[in-house]
């Protein structure tokens, strides 16, 4: 009896000893206290009755199919998310990771800083479904110095027709079509059809786009028919040559026609986009700068029966030779884990587990079939009203944005219309690549990029709207030496030779 009751003490013993490994099977604590931080979504207006960010079900789904039961989210800002983790970060809070939408300069602030941790022991160990997804380019947008990489970037998905989707020059296609001409191919081209229009529709604003604070240069889409959808370019010998200094005065020489002349809006300088979008609504504007994101222009027009049409105006021929718009930044969106993180490979382990749980990925990218959308009888997902309203919330909950997974989302959001009107302008999709874009913050931006940028943008404003005239572009490069610019060239040009050189040739094969 006393041996029997020795054995099953020591059985009990051993599985006490055994317990943490039951939960900590292959290294991972499925009891980790998660703490990640999500992007916010503009589309969002809150949560169905009962549900907040910590209690609804999707992340409840999430916890229960991944195993990770205490994981918890907070919800960044829709607008200006970067000013809030920035303040939450310098007051000493971390998380176990950040999941940023788009913030390209907030990675390399903190990466230059040495905030962020290497991600890849974790991503060999637990994440062969991220490394299926994961591309050449997009790994490089987080690839330090050493080789290691500090983030997990989600590539851009925004694709159709073969292609990425980018943004152009919309137009009223209704008023093109009265007018009866040729679609432009140069700014000269596009200069008079302003002029046609402008004599036919005296009320109407022929050009206009949303400088928001001031900024003269938001808008890449024409910027980039002169020249200036990169930084640099490579000259015949191999230098670099700033694209700024080539062409900066042909551009402001163009805008300051346009807007002397009344072709440019008189407000573009500090409209925002929901001022400009108000103008298109109500029929005062001819063309102006978007994407394939402006459902609210047909939408409203169909509501309110307003016979109004947009269309893209295909590329213009560029000041450079080159014809197309400029290529998006190969990531949507990134996973960061600064250095604190206890849990980097159970976060890699959640997200690969969701990724490799379509029922899952679909439960939290669309809903329940019947309850929230249906499947036609083309295969495509049609949304079902008002339920499929009150789960919009769910944006924040998709862990990953596969190509297939955007593309019905698109769908259900009603993004497809302006999609084919981009699609029927721009067959290739964007074509220009900005090399640069891939290069990390260096020391000589962190010194003078904000006063060198002040006085770029501050003399570009002026001379568009006239209270400087187009040499004034000479003395702005003066001022932008003086203040540091000749330092951001040289460390631009150091980078180029010894990376930037050798990844433009590796994406071109």
């Amino acid at each position: 009896m006393k041996r029997k009751l020795i054995s099953l003490a020591l059985i009990a013993m051993l599985l006490l000893a055994l317990m943490p490994a039951l939960t900590l099977a292959d290294g991972l604590n499925k009891d980790a206290p998660i703490v990640m931080w999500l992007p916010g979504n503009g589309a969002v207006s809150g949560f169905e009755e009962g549900a907040t960010e910590n209690d609804n079900r999707f992340i409840n789904a999430i916890r229960e199919k991944t195993g990770y039961k205490n994981l918890e989210v907070l919800i960044m800002p829709a607008t200006d998310p970067e000013s809030t983790m920035n303040l939450m970060l310098s007051s000493g809070d971390y998380p176990d990771v950040i999941y940023v939408n788009g913030l390209r300069a907030f990675f390399l602030r903190y990466q230059t800083e040495g905030l962020w941790a290497p991600v890849d022991e974790a991503i060999a160990a637990y994440g062969p479904e991220i490394t299926k997804l994961v591309t050449d380019e997009a790994w490089a947008t987080v690839q330090g110095e050493d080789g290691k990489h500090y983030g997990i970037p989600n590539p851009l998905h925004t694709s159709y027709n073969g292609h990425l989707l980018g943004g152009g020059i919309l137009y009223r296609k209704d008023i093109f079509d009265q007018l009866g001409r040729e679609v432009p191919k140069t700014t000269e081209e596009f200069y008079e059809l302003l002029k046609a229009v402008q004599e036919a529709y005296p009320d109407m604003i022929p050009y206009s786009y949303a400088g928001n604070t001031g900024d003269a240069l938001v808008n890449p889409y024409f910027r980039s028919v002169f020249g200036m959808w990169t930084p640099y370019r490579v000259a015949d010998d191999g230098t670099l040559e700033s694209t700024n200094r080539l062409y900066m005065k042909d551009f402001v020489a163009y805008m300051n026609r346009l807007y002397k002349e009344n072709l440019l809006d008189p407000e573009f300088l500090y409209q925002t986009g929901n001022n400009l979008n108000e103008k298109i609504i109500n029929g005062k504007v001819f063309a102006w700068d978007g994407g394939v994101w402006g459902k609210i222009i047909r939408q409203t027009w169909e509501s309110t029966g307003f016979e109004g049409q947009q269309a893209f105006f295909p590329p213009l021929e560029g000041i450079d030779g080159n014809t197309g718009g400029p290529m998006p930044f190969p990531v949507a969106n990134c996973y960061m884990f600064p250095k604190t993180t206890k849990y980097m490979n159970e976060v890699v382990d959640l997200v690969n587990t969701f990724l490799s749980d379509k029922e899952l990925e679909t439960f939290v990218n669309f809903g329940i079939e019947g309850e929230h959308y249906t499947v036609n009888a083309e295969g495509a997902l049609e949304p079902k009203y008002p339920a499929y309203e009150n789960i919009i919330y769910k944006i924040y909950y998709r862990l990953w944005f596969k190509p297939d997974v955007w593309w019905n989302n698109a769908v259900l959001g009603d993004f497809v219309p302006e999609i084919k009107l981009y699609d029927e302008a721009y067959p290739e999709g964007p074509t220009l690549v900005n090399i640069f874009q891939y290069a990390p913050t260096n020391q000589a931006q962190l010194d003078y990029d904000t006063a060198v940028n002040d006085i770029l943008h501050e003399y570009v404003a002026k001379i568009i709207v006239g209270d400087l005239s187009v040499d004034a572009v000479d003395e702005m490069f003066q001022k932008m030496d003086e203040s540091g610019l000749k330092e951001i060239e040289a460390a631009a040009a150091a980078w180029y030779e010894k990376t930037g050189a050798g990844l433009a040739e590796r994406f071109a094969k």
